[in-house]
C-alpha cells in the first residue's frame, strides 16, 4: 500500500479551502452554459429557459418581468430555493426564514447581521472561546463588546443575549453537542448560526427550526473549496435585513449558477466519505513522523489535539504546535497536505480500490447480491480501467471518473435509483461499491 510522504510540518493556522477535483469538474461543466444572453435586459424569459435547460435538471423556474423578459433582479430566489431543497435533508427549517439573500460567502452576511443588531441597540455579543475570529473583529469595529465563554460554563448565564457560533465549531472542527445549542435556545438566547462547514463532516442533521434562531449563514467556500472564487454564500433571516436589500442588483449571477450546480451535482453528502481516507492517511503520516498524537476533526480538512494530550508532549513538540492553539485545543488545517496527496496520487479512487477489495474466493450470492453477481460473471466483458454502474438489468453506464459517471446517471433521470459500482481492472483486484444516486 502506498503511503503519504510528509516532507515538512506545515499545516495552516487559518482554515484555507481545498479545491476538490469534483468541484473543478463541475465549474468547468458550467462555464459553456453562461451565455451572454443571460445578462441582457431584452432577453425573453423563454430564451433563458432554453439556455439553462442543459445546465440544471429539472429546469430552473426562471423569473420573468410582467413583459415576459428575464428578471435578473430576482433570479437569485429560485436558485436559493433549489439550494435549500438540495440541503433539506441536512439543514432543516431554512424554508421558514422569510428573507433570503445571496452573498459571496458567509462573512458578508455576518457583518450585515452585526450592523442590524448594533442599530437596534445591541451592544454585546457572545461567542465560544476559540471561535471564528470574524465575529469578534467585526463586532469590535462596530463598537460592540465581545464576551467569550467556555462551553462547560454556558449554563451558568442568567441573562439571555445574542450568540454567534459555528457548527461544526471553528475552534476545533467538531460538531457541537446537541444539548448545548438547544439549551441556549430554550433559555431565551438569540442565536445566529454559521454553517460554514456543512458538507465537510459525516452525515448530520442541523435543525434550524427553533424560533430563537434569528438568522443562518451558509457558505460553500470550505465545503467545495471555492474560497477564492467567492461563490455560494446565502443569508437567511426571519426579519428583513435592510442593508442587504441591494443584493438583488449587486450579485454575481454566474457564481449563483455555479453554486446551484455544486449543490445539486455534488451536494453535502458526497465529498466527506470519498476524502475521509485521505484525511486519515495524512494524519497517520504526520503522527508517524512527528509523534504528536493528532486525531481527525469531524471536519474533513482539520486535525486537532486536546490540551491534556498536548501536555504529554516534549518541550520541542510543544513549541512546534504552540502557534495552532485555539481555546482548549490545537487546530491544524490540512489543506496543504490534501494538495500534496493529490500530487502523490493518493486520490479517493486509489483508496476506494484498496478499501473495497474483493478476492476470487469471495463469491457473491446471486440472490442476496444480484448486481455484484452479475459483475463477477461478466467481469471479462466489461471496459478496463473504468467505473461501471450496474442495476438488476445489467450494465447501465461507465466512465473512468466516478463523479462523471454519477453525473451521467443523474442526467439520464435516474435520481434515487440504487446501483452497484465497480472499478474494472486487469489485476486480480476486484472491488464494488453500492450507493444511491442522490
Amino acid at each position: 500500500m502506498r503511503k503519504f510522504a510528509v516532507t515538512a510540518f506545515e499545516p495552516m493556522k487559518a482554515v484555507y479551502s481545498y479545491l476538490f477535483a469534483e468541484t473543478r469538474a463541475v465549474l468547468k461543466r458550467v462555464a459553456p452554459f453562461v451565455h451572454p444572453d443571460l445578462f441582457r435586459v431584452t432577453t425573453e424569459a423563454s430564451r433563458a429557459d432554453q439556455i439553462l435547460f442543459s445546465l440544471v435538471t429539472p429546469a430552473l423556474d426562471v423569473t420573468a418581468t410582467a413583459e415576459g423578459k428575464l428578471d435578473l433582479d430576482m433570479i437569485h430566489q429560485p436558485i436559493i430555493d433549489r439550494v435549500v431543497n438540495a440541503y433539506a435533508h441536512r439543514v432543516i427549517g431554512l424554508e421558514h426564514f422569510a428573507f433570503k439573500y445571496p452573498g459571496p460567502g458567509s462573512s458578508e452576511g455576518i457583518f450585515h447581521l452585526l450592523v442590524k443588531l448594533r442599530t437596534e441597540g445591541v451592544t454585546t455579543i457572545h461567542v465560544l472561546r476559540g471561535e471564528y475570529e470574524g465575529y469578534g473583529a467585526q463586532a469590535k469595529n462596530l463598537g460592540m463588546r465581545v464576551v467569550e465563554h467556555d462551553i462547560e460554563n454556558v449554563h451558568e448565564l442568567t441573562e439571555p443575549g445574542y450568540w454567534f457560533f459555528s457548527n461544526p465549531s471553528a475552534s476545533n472542527g467538531n460538531l457541537l453537542p446537541e444539548k448545548f445549542a438547544q439549551g441556549l435556545l430554550d433559555a431565551g438566547h438569540r442565536v445566529i448560526f454559521d454553517l460554514a462547514y456543512v458538507g465537510l463532516t459525516r452525515e448530520h442533521v442541523f435543525d434550524m427550526s427553533h424560533p430563537n434562531i434569528v438568522a443562518v449563514v451558509i457558505s460553500f467556500s470550505k465545503p467545495y473549496g471555492v474560497f477564492r472564487l467567492r461563490l455560494g454564500g446565502f443569508i437567511f433571516t426571519r426579519a428583513e435585513l435592510p442593508t442587504l436589500y441591494g443584493s438583488k442588483w449587486f450579485k454575481d449571477c454566474e457564481r449563483l449558477l455555479q453554486a446551484l450546480a455544486l449543490a445539486e451535482s455534488i451536494g453535502p453528502d458526497y465529498l466527506y466519505p470519498r476524502y475521509k481516507p485521505v484525511q486519515d492517511a495524512i494524519i497517520a503520516a504526520l503522527n508517524s513522523k512527528y509523534e504528536l498524537g493528532l486525531v481527525a476533526s469531524d471536519v474533513l480538512l482539520l486535525a486537532l489535539l486536546g490540551k491534556s494530550e498536548a501536555e504529554q508532549l516534549s518541550p520541542e513538540q510543544m513549541a512546534m504546535i504552540e502557534p495552532y492553539k485555539r481555546g482548549d485545543y490545537y487546530r491544524f488545517c490540512l489543506t496543504p497536505y490534501f494538495e500534496q496527496a493529490e500530487a502523490q496520487g493518493l486520490t479517493p479512487n486509489y483508496f476506494a480500490q484498496l478499501a473495497l477489495e474483493c478476492d476470487d474466493d469471495d463469491k457473491a450470492d446471486p440472490e442476496k447480491m444480484p448486481e455484484r453477481y452479475w459483475i463477477e460473471t461478466h467481469y471479462g466483458d466489461l471496459p478496463l480501467n473504468q467505473w461501471v454502474a450496474v442495476d438488476l438489468a445489467g450494465l447501465v453506464d461507465h466512465d473512468a471518473d466516478l463523479m462523471v459517471l454519477r453525473d451521467k446517471l443523474l442526467a439520464a433521470g435516474l435520481l434515487g435509483r440504487r446501483f452497484t459500482f465497480a472499478f474494472i481492472t486487469s489485476s486480480p483486484l476486484r472491488l464494488t461499491w453500492s450507493m444511491e444516486t442522490v
